[in-house]
C-alpha cells in the first residue's frame, strides 16, 4: 500500500515538472518563432519589391534613339 502512495507522489510530482517546463519553454519560444515568422515574411515582400524598383530604374533611363531605315530598325538590317 505504501508504494501505491510513494508512487502516486512521485508521478504527480514528475507530472507538474514536465508542465513547468513545458510552460517556460513556450513561453520563450513563442517569441522566436514570431520574430522568424516576421523575417521570413520580410524577405518575401523584399524579394517581391525589389525587381519592381529595378523595372522602374530601368523605364526612367533614356533608351538608345531609333533609327528607322525602309521600315525595319537599323540595327535588325544592314544600311545600304
Amino acid at each position: 500500500m505504501r508504494s501505491t502512495t510513494c508512487s502516486t507522489t512521485v508521478a504527480t510530482f514528475y507530472d507538474n515538472e514536465v508542465s513547468a517546463t513545458v510552460d517556460s519553454l513556450t513561453s520563450i519560444l513563442e517569441p522566436l518563432i514570431i520574430v522568424f515568422m516576421g523575417a521570413c515574411i520580410g524577405c518575401i515582400v523584399v524579394s517581391l519589391y525589389l525587381p519592381m524598383f529595378d523595372y522602374v530604374k530601368l523605364l526612367q533611363q533614356p533608351g538608345p534613339s531609333l533609327t528607322v531605315v525602309n521600315g525595319m530598325p537599323a540595327s535588325e538590317g544592314c544600311l545600304h
